[in-house]
């Protein structure tokens, strides 16, 4: 038969039809997003206050890194990171040697070999809710053999310096 194009059903199956493709389009970006593996690395002493504010941070993220690897000397912080653990993924090793340097080492020893991207962060870095989407949408413009590094410094009095550079 002749099927007539003005039928009353067929706004609703254009309507069900609209939906399910936009359903499976966010359920493509949802699954070329996630194919990005990231693993933070943030080194921590004595600092709860600083490292909460960090995790919730992260948690809120509209894009969450996959690992979060948290290494802290000094004070025990598990009983931070399991308030977390419901949102965010944490490896949380404890040292006996304080340092930077050895805390990010530790930490990248424990990185899933499956990252794609590695972030190290302070634990007094505060990022917008979209900034780990954005960063991963920029390096997915790069070339593998590009590295550097990028961030806005926004200080209270609202004066904003934005530093963007690639290394190759």
């Amino acid at each position: 038969g002749k099927l007539l194009l003005d039928q009353p059903w067929l706004t609703s199956l254009e309507k069900i039809v609209g939906i399910w493709l936009d359903i499976i389009k966010n359920t493509v970006v949802f699954y070329s997003e996630q194919h990005i593996i990231t693993s933070v690395i943030i080194p921590t002493r004595n600092r709860p206050n600083q490292i909460t504010e960090c995790l919730d941070h992260l948690s809120n993220q509209t894009l969450i890194p996959n690992e979060i690897i948290l290494v802290a000397s000094g004070m025990d912080i598990k009983s931070i990171t399991e308030k977390f653990s419901n949102k965010l993924n944490i490896n949380y090793i404890h040292s006996k040697i304080a340092g930077q340097i050895h805390q990010r080492n530790l930490g990248k020893k424990e990185v899933n070999k499956n990252a794609d991207y590695i972030v190290f962060l302070d634990d007094d870095i505060i990022l917008n809710n979209d900034a780990f989407e954005k960063m991963m949408a920029y390096w997915e413009t790069k070339d593998e053999n590009t590295a550097g590094i990028g961030f806005n410094l926004i200080y209270q009095n609202s004066h904003k310096d934005t530093f963007l550079f690639t290394l190759l």
